[in-house]
């Protein structure tokens, strides 16, 4: 098999992340070694650094709605105690949202990442 150029792997990483799957998934399905392609990940972080976003891992969001059960009797000032809410979105974006979060800011946050 012969050695493929930097600009193939560099292109096979991006639709990698573009792809929101695990490195094991997307490598079983294009037909690479999933250590091949971390390391090429690993190798080009600089480059892929620069790389505008991209607002396709956006364009068809799907929410679960989260309710939160209240412990015991405890008053709803309680719930301000609560562990914050963590988005993971396809890419491993991450986005953390405290208990007491505005919506507003909430709303632009998602926003600015490309989600309607």
């Amino acid at each position: 098999m012969a050695r493929e150029t930097r600009e193939i792997w560099k292109k096979r990483v991006e639709r990698w992340a573009d792809s929101g799957l695990t490195a094991k998934e997307f490598a079983a399905e294009v037909g690479v070694n999933v250590h091949t392609l971390t390391h090429w990940k690993w190798r080009l972080s600089g480059e892929l650094a620069a790389r505008p976003a991209t607002v396709a891992a956006f364009e068809t969001p799907s929410f679960v709605e989260v309710v939160a059960p209240l412990v015991g009797n405890d008053p709803p000032a309680s719930r301000s105690a609560m562990q914050p809410l963590e988005l993971v979105l396809p890419g491993g974006l991450v986005v953390r949202v405290p208990s007491s979060f505005d919506p507003a800011a909430l709303r632009r946050v998602v926003d600015a990442l490309g989600g309607r």
